[in-house]
């Protein structure tokens, strides 16, 4: 028995949540994965021998109701959907109309075909739970491959303090939260969207692939990570996190879910709720401070979000679903 993960696409969430975990898994010996590309490659398949079928968050299939009637005639075939975002933008996002018409729709589709769920977080466990709720929703947190190139770079030395913010784009709002002026103060930054220009940042970044993104760390001793509360946002991971530990970085971060769920205030990060609170967190910051920050983010992070460990969660949930077919089976 096997199982197929379909990875239809590389972007930012399928490179964590599936292409990743898929690797390291067959890295590590588990050879019961048949990776595809595109629902057409499943056509041929002997799908008698299949005991899970692995899908993001979105199925591209104009029925996925008619996907689901065929796994269960084939081999009564589980379906598992990974989902890491909420499927329903907060209102004031530009994005808001395109999004819940087209890709909240597809991920709500997709969801409602799923005998089991795999989410990063509690929080969005719930409103899955609400959603689908005879669903098995199991809790498969967003982790590190700390082998991958891209997460084994040193720190550049360097006497200034240095800041970093690595937001993708679409998060203006959230920029906003932080509302101070980094005149005179070194701080890389994402060069997209305006964010450079509402940081004032030192040193603009070009935004690079998921592959090697990670290598902007090594230039950075202390990551903003501002989120605007609000139902989508505090349904996110908490990955910049997971970065940050991976990479001896600190991090300065707003007062809200997933952040506040892991941050002990002081002790491995700094939560601000103000623009009063954010000013105050980045002047009083030292290199003596992020450093101290840095190894206790450490200490919360690297052992339990290593992926090999985290995998040993998608193990036992594979498992599971072989175990279902022989006993049906038998």
């Amino acid at each position: 028995m096997y199982t197929i993960i379909l990875l239809d696409d590389i972007n930012g969430v399928n490179y964590h949540r599936i292409m990743v975990p898929a690797q390291n898994l067959m890295k590590y010996g588990y050879d019961k994965i048949h990776l595809v590309k595109d629902l057409k490659e499943m056509v041929d398949m002997d799908l008698s021998l299949v005991s899970n079928v692995v899908i993001p968050r979105m199925l591209n299939a104009k029925n996925p109701k008619h996907f689901r009637s065929i796994m269960k005639r084939a081999n009564n075939i589980r379906i598992i959907v990974d989902v890491d975002d909420h499927w329903t933008l907060n209102k004031d996002n530009f994005n808001y109309e395109l999004w819940n018409k087209e890709v909240g729709n597809m991920i709500k589709r997709t969801l409602q075909i799923a005998d089991v769920v795999w989410t990063p977080s509690e929080i969005l466990a719930k409103y899955v739970k609400r959603l689908v709720p005879k669903a098995e929703v199991v809790i498969v947190p967003n982790a590190i491959d700390p082998d991958a190139e891209q997460w084994k770079h040193k720190k550049t030395k360097s006497k200034e303090l240095r800041f970093g913010y690595t937001g993708a784009g679409a998060h203006n709002d959230d920029v906003n939260e932080i509302g101070y002026d980094f005149e005179g103060k070194v701080l890389y930054c994402t060069n997209v969207e305006k964010y450079v220009k509402k940081l004032n940042a030192s040193h603009p970044v070009p935004w690079t692939t998921m592959f090697d993104y990670g290598e902007v760390y090594k230039n950075i001793d202390v990551l903003l990570v501002p989120l605007k509360k609000n139902t989508f946002n505090e349904c996110k991971s908490d990955l910049k996190l997971v970065e940050a530990a991976f990479t001896g970085t600190a991090v300065i971060a707003s007062n809200v879910s997933p952040y506040k769920d892991f941050i002990v205030n002081g002790y491995n990060g700094i939560l601000c709720s103000t623009p009063e609170e954010w000013k105050e967190a980045i002047e009083t910051m030292t290199k003596k401070k992020a450093n101290e920050l840095a190894a206790n983010l450490a200490k919360t992070y690297v052992e339990s979000r290593n992926i090999k460990k985290v995998n040993e969660i998608r193990i036992e949930s594979l498992n599971r679903g072989i175990a279902a077919i022989i006993h049906e089976g038998g």
